[in-house]
This record gives structure tokens, sequence and C-alpha cells, in this order.
């Protein structure tokens, strides 16, 4: 039962996007949601941003930029949410990571809630001319009543409306095809950032370690 108890009150981080599916360069804010528990007086947090995104703004933590990695580290815990801004040019499928650590945890957890987001280009979309607009009946074209057939400009405007496409389905089709293509900027880098995320990871958890070992020694002393 107390240990049931210690696992419920444990603190939490939650990761949200103010949209999942994006255009490139449009700029995309993630919240984390940062859930005390009782008794916690410390904790950190690092969140990895996918190579190829640009951090426009840390929302308070500290961005490195060697590695892309966003921390934070309090040591007067409370409630709290944080928005970082990103943006990136590249079109594809990304994966976020991040991790964090009470004062009172014993392991390193992972953030929870969104972690995927989509980059893609929006279709150019190809327009169709109706009769009475540029060509037929409309202006584009007269009809001779007293000889009971099109003049030679309605019937010019007639046979470009019929005629079959040359180009703008050809172009749609290609851009479709491009946005089907994921690049595989995202997936070249995995491994790299596995290895920034375990020595990340042993980093945090000596700076927590020291720092708990510290706050005994100043009560003892």
């Amino acid at each position: 039962m107390v240990l049931f108890s210690q696992l419920a009150l444990a603190g939490t981080v939650t990761r949200s996007f103010s949209s999942l599916v994006v255009n490139p360069d449009n700029s995309i804010t993630s919240k984390l949601i940062i859930n005390v528990s009782a008794g916690d007086r410390i904790y950190s947090i690092e969140e990895i941003i996918p190579i190829g995104f640009t951090v426009i703004n840390a929302g308070g933590g500290t961005l490195d930029t060697r590695y892309n990695i966003i921390r934070w580290f309090v040591t007067n815990a409370n409630d709290i949410e944080y928005s970082y801004i990103i943006t990136t040019l590249t079109t594809g499928s990304y994966e976020f990571h991040g991790n964090y650590m009470f004062g009172n945890d014993s392991t390193v957890s992972t953030i929870a809630g969104n972690k995927t987001i989509t980059i893609v280009t929006t279709s150019t979309t190809t327009t169709t001319t109706k009769p009475g607009q540029g060509g037929g009946y409309g202006r584009g074209g007269k009809f001779d009543g007293k000889k009971g057939k099109q003049t030679e400009s309605s019937a010019l405007a007639l046979s470009t409306l019929n005629a079959p496409s040359t180009g703008k389905e050809e172009i749609t089709k290609t851009e479709k095809k491009e946005e089907n293509q994921i690049p595989i900027s995202g997936a070249i880098v995995a491994g790299t950032e596995r290895g920034y995320r375990t020595l990340s990871l042993v980093l945090l958890i000596f700076i927590l370690a020291f720092l708990f070992y510290k706050e005994v020694y100043d009560r003892i002393h």
C-alpha cells in the first residue's frame, strides 16, 4: 500500500503541440505541463528537439545548440507550464523525445503526451474555367441568331473549354507524389539522438544525486 501511494503521487511531465500537422516554416508551440507531487522540491527536464528544427523561443529553458536540447532545472518546484516555439523548413514526420526526474524519484521518466509532428506542403489546386467566364455563351463569344450558329470567337472559346488539360494536372500529381515521400533527414540522426539521450541521462542522474546528498548534509549540519 505504501508503494502504491508513492507511485500515485509521483510528479509528471506531459507534452502537447499546438498542431500535429503543419506547413513548412510555420511556427509550432509545444507545451510541457509539470505536475509536482508533495515533497518534491527540485526537478530537471530535458527536451530533445529533432535535428532540422529551429528553436525560436526556449520557453524559459536553456537551449544547448550543440545537441538541440532544451533543459529546465528547478530548485523550488511548483505546478507550472512551459511553452517553447519551434519551426522547420523540411517536410516529413518527426518524433520528439524528452526525459525528467524529480528529487524524490529514483529513476528517469519519459515525457508523456504528444510526440509526433508531421510537416506537409499544401497541394496546388487545379482550376477549371466555367461557361460564361471567359468563353462560350459569356463575354468571350457571341451567338448569331440569324444563322443559327455560334460565331468564330464563341466556337473558339468552347473548343478551349473542352480541350484536355496539358499541364496543371501533371503538376498537381507531381506535387502530391512529393508529399508522400518522407525525407530521411529525421531517420538518419536517430542513432545520434539516442547517444545524446544516454549521455544526458547520466549527467542528469549525477546532478540530482549530488543535490540530494547535499540537502541531506545541510540538514544534518
